[in-house]
Formats: C-alpha cells, structure tokens, sequence
C-alpha cells in the first residue's frame, strides 16, 4: 500500500476496468463472470419475464421492473395501509 493512496482490496476493481466476459450469443460485454452468467440464463435470447401490471411494458429483472414503476406509475402504486407507504 502506498501512503497516500485509497486501498482497493482484491476483490475491488477500478471502475475503469475494461469488460473482462463476453457473451457468445450476442457478444454483450460484461465486467463481472456473474453477471454473464445471469445474461446466459435469464435474458440473453428471452422475452423478458417481467410485466408490468399498468402497461405493456417488460424487462428482464424484478429490480428494473419496480424502478419502472416508481417512474413511470408512482401515482397506481399501491399504499400499505399500516405505514402508508407505497409498496414500489
């Protein structure tokens, strides 16, 4: 470690780092084997698995999926009525 310097442990890459993983249907790039390997099982090829309930809107990812909702339908989400915050 040099002095002056941030420590960036072994499992820490710089942002910068080129995309490592290649998937060999689309040859989409990716930075991390994991992330390939969720392409290769969930997307690559696949019509997305997530509908959303407002529109004709899908996406491959749950997460992107409630990012759409909170977006695009803020005002559809539904308010849990203990905390009367809304669920999105």
């Amino acid at each position: 470690m040099v002095l002056g310097q941030p420590f960036v442990g072994p499992h820490h890459a710089p942002s910068n780092t080129a995309p490592q993983f290649r998937c060999h249907r689309c040859l989409r790039p990716y930075r991390y084997k994991n992330t390939l390997r969720r392409h290769l099982n969930l997307e690559c090829g696949k019509v997305p698995q997530f509908q959303c309930p407002v529109c004709p809107h899908r996406t491959a990812q749950h997460s992107n999926l409630m990012r759409h909702l909170r977006t695009n339908h803020a005002d559809r989400l539904p308010v849990d009525t203990g905390t009367g915050h809304s669920f999105g």
